[in-house]
């Protein structure tokens, strides 16, 4: 198991360019990160051209990321693992070196294990782990790792929803590394100027309703942005109520639930009764910057946005119906199947590691606070609680971990059948074309019908 200090896990946050970071075209045997350019002079990271040097006779992994580059540089989350892997790199004493790859997506590195040079392990949108999985390139990481002291602790360590959604026939298909989540943002001053008091704790959709009728004047300013092609946000009302996904067999979806028809047709009021959010079939942007809405659904990772343009806001948690609840998004990595043995266990050692509360807490401060921990134990954690006491917007997310739930990845993906989904179904709902009782029906019946695939598919 590496030996890490604490107290060198601590360091401030770390964010550097990754630029001589050398691009190998697949598996293991680049140059490492670069590193971080804040760490203290008695704790750097060694060079680039320093490590490449003790590399002989260490075991060399792959790390490779579905986000690299964007149009502004590193995705500030890649950028928070990249200085992660260089301070792995430098203090492990597994002698492990982790070459980490940007802009690697999931079917590329399904390509690459079916090549048989696959990635040490791969970072990914969580639904991608049980995909992985069902494609037979990637481990069972509960199987493999039982071998490593401290799996247990960390694994009871998880929110539940975060190894709920990783887990296909009782197999856990993924290690959750970070997340995120949707509770609802303001905007104060339309709130103000039609003598509304802003919500408070506990506050429910009823609530919502009686504020956006007294503040919004549609189609100046709306009462609510609301996104119509995201499941995530629509589990936001739905959860609120109550809804589960899927029976705990994992073999029925939910979609034609009492929870579910009135979510679908809350919204649908909300659009049409009300004429309080304007339907919209594809995302068009953002109304909140521009001052055209009340309330909008947003995550942590918008923050920064929010705050680099000076868009006045508050944060409060989702309202509630029959319970609170902050759906989750996030990501996961997966450690591939691997022919040498030495390969699979230091790819084992490093996911132990990137998955532990120090490393979590050390990414969020690295990637400028931009997600938030998939462990119960980050929340007391030194270096988090500091995060927190700094940013009260940043810390009302993080208030709602333990509300939360996520979308079950399925063997089959997720992106597939979520347009049918919203085509033939929920839109057909919010454009009166269909009752919510009808239009979930049809939900159920083609999700189900994939689902089923699913099943038949890994032969359960």
């Amino acid at each position: 198991m590496q030996r890490i200090s604490r107290r060198k896990l601590l360091y401030g946050s770390a964010v550097a360019g990754i630029g001589s970071v050398l691009m190998a075209a697949c598996g293991q045997g680049m140059a490492p990160a670069t590193a971080p350019a804040d760490a203290p002079a008695e704790e750097e990271a060694p060079k680039a051209e320093e490590s490449m040097s003790m590399s002989d006779g260490r075991t060399i992994i792959g790390f490779w990321s579905y986000i690299g580059f964007g149009s502004t540089g590193l995705h500030p989350q890649v950028q928070g693992l990249s200085d992660m892997v260089v301070k792995y790199n430098a203090e492990n004493e597994d002698n492990i070196l982790v070459e980490i790859v940007p802009g690697k997506g999931a079917d590329e590195a399904k390509t690459a294990a079916a090549g048989g040079v696959p990635p040490g392990l791969h970072w990914h949108a969580w639904p991608d782990s049980t995909n992985f999985f069902a494609a037979g390139v990637t481990v069972d990481h509960d199987e493999e790792l039982k071998r490593f002291p401290g799996w247990a602790e960390q694994r009871a360590d998880y929110f539940e929803p975060m190894t709920l959604s990783t887990t296909w026939q009782g197999k856990l298909t993924g290690l959750p590394i970070n997340t995120n989540n949707n509770i609802m943002i303001w905007n104060p001053d339309l709130l103000s100027k039609a003598g509304v008091s802003d919500p408070q704790e506990g506050w429910t959709w009823e609530d919502m309703l009686e504020m956006a009728q007294k503040a919004a004047s549609p189609p100046d300013v709306w009462g609510w942005d609301y996104h119509p092609r995201s499941l995530s946000r629509w589990d936001q009302v739905a959860g609120s109520a109550g809804f589960k996904w899927l029976n705990d067999e994992q073999t029925k979806w939910n979609f034609d639930s009492d929870e579910a028809i009135w979510a679908t047709q809350m919204i649908s009021d909300w659009m049409n009764a009300y004429q309080l959010a304007p339907y919209k079939d594809n995302w068009e942007g953002e109304l909140f910057h521009d001052g055209k809405t009340v309330f909008e659904s947003q995550g942590p990772y918008r923050l920064p946005t929010l705050r680099k343009r000076g868009d006045i806001f508050k944060v409060i948690h989702t309202p509630v119906q029959a319970k609170r609840h902050a759906p989750n998004g996030g990501q996961n990595v997966a450690v591939f199947v691997q022919q040498n043995a030495d390969i699979l266990d230091a790819s084992l050692l490093f996911a132990q590691y990137a998955v532990s509360a120090d490393a979590q807490v050390f990414v969020i401060r690295a990637s400028g606070g931009t997600n938030l921990p998939v462990s119960k134990s980050v929340l007391n954690h030194e270096g988090y609680q500091g995060l927190i006491a700094d940013d009260p917007e940043y810390a009302t997310f993080a208030a709602e971990l333990p509300n939360g739930g996520r979308y079950p990845g399925l063997p089959s993906g997720y992106r597939g059948f979520q347009g049918e989904l919203f085509s033939e179904g929920f839109h057909k709902v919010w454009r009166g074309e269909l009752t919510a009782e009808e239009g979930m029906k049809v939900v159920q019946d083609i999700a189900q019908v994939q689902l089923e695939a699913d099943i038949a598919r890994m032969g359960g």
